[in-house]
């Protein structure tokens, strides 16, 4: 199979968001919050991540930050478990408390921490749920404008250094950047995203794009298939015929659907070629997508149970990736 992608660069940043199951609340008093904060301050402290900015919301969080151990998925997955087991514990309920998926960004390391941290501390203010930001504690943004509120498993160095000055100097000047005159209307840094997760110049995007090729799509980054080069369900077919010694045809054909060529080029284009299920069928003579579906898992499992055949599977997927 092609190499699985874990983006745990140091010289990425991240912005992720993580929302409740079907927009539900992840937080119902103070004792929710003070228990979701203390989980980030273990995830922090134990996994090495450079938190820059974070603010709990009632049914969803943002965290900026960067990576100098733990991968991605895990570092989130570690964070919204323990969460989740507390809170079905306290409140007698079973079953998910976030959404299967968290939303992850990618962004340059220069010249995006103060828009980023903004967007990140206004959510409150956003949302109606305070007057003033300074009054909102379940936020880092209350350490950036008050030392006593600071708290030692959080980077603030990072972003009070873009300003000049001393250290009560810096912080009522990235008060006047959050809060100030015209700061409720600045448009989102993320509206200037590429592909949907990328955020960064045309290096930075290139570099990026080139880092992709040949591996599979992360699923803690949906939109990383859009990137990522596809093979066309075409060179899967003409890929396959040649490894087989078959006539496209054979593939492609629907009276032909008792042989191993045509069965490994649905999988292959149900795996690779990020068509839809309709999509595939058609190219495959018509048959229905729960063909499609059934067709896949069957190599699958053959894949699971015979290590030739999957070996033999594994370099059709790399010849497919050379082009």
């Amino acid at each position: 199979m092609g190499r699985p992608l874990r983006i745990e660069s140091s010289d990425v940043l991240y912005h992720v968001t993580s929302r409740g199951n079907e927009g539900q609340a992840i937080v119902r008093d103070e004792h929710d919050r003070e228990r979701w904060t203390s989980y980030l301050e273990r995830v922090v402290l134990r996994h090495r991540v450079v938190l820059y900015a974070y603010v709990l919301m009632d049914n969803h969080y943002h965290l900026f930050f960067r990576l100098q151990g733990l991968g991605l998925s895990r570092a989130i997955q570690t964070l919204n478990g323990a969460y989740t087991n507390y809170f079905n514990n306290r409140y007698k309920r079973m079953g998910h408390l976030f959404q299967g998926r968290f939303k992850s960004i990618l962004i340059e390391t220069e010249g995006h921490y103060l828009e980023v941290s903004r967007y990140i501390h206004m959510n409150p203010f956003r949302a109606g749920m305070v007057d003033r930001l300074s009054d909102y504690p379940w936020s880092s943004y209350p350490g950036y404008i008050r030392k006593s509120k600071a708290v030692d498993w959080l980077d603030y160095e990072t972003i009070l250094s873009e300003f000049r000055g001393s250290r009560r100097g810096v912080r009522k000047a990235y008060r006047e950047f959050v809060e100030g005159r015209g700061a409720t209307g600045t448009i989102s840094p993320f509206d200037a995203l590429v592909h949907g997760f990328l955020l960064g110049g045309g290096e930075f995007i290139s570099t990026m794009k080139e880092r992709f090729k040949g591996y599979d799509p992360d699923p803690a980054i949906p939109d990383l298939g859009k990137v990522i080069p596809r093979p066309s369900i075409a060179l899967i077919t003409e890929v396959v015929s040649s490894t087989f010694q078959c006539e496209k045809e054979d593939l492609v054909c629907r009276s032909r659907h008792n042989n191993d060529a045509r069965k490994v080029g649905i999988y292959l284009a149900r795996e690779l070629s990020g068509k839809s299920l309709r999509e595939i069928g058609t190219a495959f003579g018509g048959i229905k997508e729960a063909m499609v579906c059934h067709t896949a898992a069957e190599i699958r499992k053959r894949m699971a149970e015979d290590k030739r055949f999957c070996k033999r599977m594994e370099e059709i997927i790399e010849t497919l990736h050379e082009y």
